[in-house]
């Protein structure tokens, strides 16, 4: 098995998404595309785009397509189906099998709402063979003002199992904490994962500070600090890691933003910190322009490369996990057999005995968000 290397974007979804219902219209696309810097050459290589469908300003399905050999490869496709008052009810994700050159079900993810239009579950369901399996849901609770209070994560292994929560803390009407706690046995855990937002006069974030609270002590893991120009429109993101020897912040990741004047980001630059300098990581493009609204989680990016040695037979799954979450990673075949799992808060997985015949293989990594991608063996 050579070495493989894929990425999926993910959306998180904090609430219903509404949108004004009407006649249809023609068809529009806008495309995303991002770029891997090139340390070799000094350059920057294509490395995957996004076409997303509107029909009338409402978003119906996107497409996903990595660059290889001079030519854009399917990757992923997603449809979406809302429901009779604009919310999305229904999601449908399909991986493309490089092997047999066609589509193949994956994922069917469906949405609740209440009697106000709160959202109250997401489903997500494997598809494999026609057959659907549940996965794992989100349960959400709010307050009596409709802001999000809580929300259950659990996994369906014979039954519905909890795997953490997520609470929800606000000052008025900008969310001030998030705790994130795990169930362990057989109870939630007194430690927590703790994300305190702050922010300028005008209502914009300026910045995240996340820590570990464990037998009454809090311990800095992250913090993410934003730039906002003169016109509201965020210009710079910072991540940094607490190193506990040194006791001092320690860069690790830059996004530099370039926004129109209309206020929609046009394009933005990460950067990864490397021997005391920034270097270069990805360089990606909007072509009709995004907003970009910090009052609710930014789109995640998980990257991850598999490596085997056949003759030990021995496969390692090495992956993004700056803030040591927790993640339960599975590898499933494309008949739904589970492959092999583990849970880790490191970013190295290794499955022993992992012989595969030829075939797609999904990877799932599911934490405080989920992520999932493929990959084939010839």
């Amino acid at each position: 098995m050579n070495e493989f290397r894929n990425m999926k974007t993910i959306l998180n979804l904090a609430g219903a998404v509404l949108i004004s219902a009407g006649a249809w219209a023609q068809i529009t696309t806008d495309t995303t595309y991002m770029n891997q810097w090139n340390s070799k050459s000094s350059a920057w290589d294509q490395f995957d785009r996004t076409i997303e469908y509107y029909n009338q300003d409402i978003k119906i399905s996107e497409l996903t397509q990595v660059f290889d050999q001079d030519r854009w490869i399917n990757y992923s496709f997603k449809a979406i189906t809302y429901g009779k008052n604009g919310e999305i009810s229904e999601e449908v994700e399909q991986f493309w099998n490089d092997l047999q050159l066609r589509w193949e079900d994956n994922t069917l993810i469906r949405y609740q709402y209440d009697k106000e239009g709160n959202l109250t579950e997401i489903l997500y369901q494997n598809i494999y063979n026609g057959l659907i399996n549940n996965g794992y849901r989100e349960v959400f609770s709010y307050y009596a003002d409709n802001k999000v209070k809580e929300k259950i994560r659990q996994h369906f292994e014979n039954s519905w199992g909890n795997f953490l929560k997520t609470g929800y803390i606000y000052n008025q009407d900008l969310l001030s904490e998030e705790t994130i706690c795990y169930w362990e046995d057989n109870k939630w855990s007194s430690s927590f994962i703790v994300d305190k937002h702050r922010y300028n006069p005008d209502g914009k974030l300026v910045s995240k500070m996340k820590s570990k609270v464990e037998n009454g002590n809090e311990t800095n893991i992250s913090k993410e600090e934003y730039i906002i120009n003169t016109y509201g429109m965020l210009e710079e993101l910072t991540v940094s890691r607490w190193n506990e020897k040194k006791s001092s912040w320690i860069n690790e990741n830059k996004v530099l933003f370039s926004n129109d004047l209309s206020g929609n980001t046009i394009s933005c630059l990460s950067m990864t910190w490397q021997r005391n300098q920034w270097s270069n990581y990805m360089f990606t493009e909007f072509s009709n322009g995004k907003i970009i609204n910090l009052r609710t989680p930014l789109e995640h990016e998980m990257t991850f490369t598999i490596t085997a040695n056949p003759y030990r037979k021995i496969a390692r799954i090495e992956f993004e996990n700056p803030g040591n979450e927790s993640f339960v990673v599975k590898v499933v075949d494309q008949n739904g057999k589970l492959v092999n799992t583990c849970h880790t808060s490191g970013n190295l997985v290794k499955f022993e005995n992992m012989a595969l015949d030829s075939g797609l293989y999904y990877v799932e990594f599911q934490g405080n968000e989920f992520y999932s991608g493929k990959f084939s063996i010839e």
